[in-house]
């Protein structure tokens, strides 16, 4: 059950924390650099480190709201 919670918190943040952060780098380059580029490597790496960050944080939430 925890490891259930924790993708169905994780899958979302990445995606959504992924495909922001690419738009935003796309335009950032867009903008300031006059051509657009994507920086996959961010917004993996943001991606990972939010989905994880979060997923833990929701599970050991539940674990302490169940314990009061």
């Amino acid at each position: 059950m925890v490891v259930k919670k924790f993708f169905f918190t994780a899958g979302p943040v990445f995606v959504i924390a992924f495909l922001l952060t690419a738009g935003l780098t796309y335009v950032y380059s867009w903008i300031f650099h006059g051509a657009g580029a994507f920086d996959w490597a961010v917004s993996i790496r943001l991606g990972i480190i939010l989905a994880i960050v979060l997923g833990f944080q929701a599970v050991r939430g539940e674990r302490r709201r169940s314990q009061s």
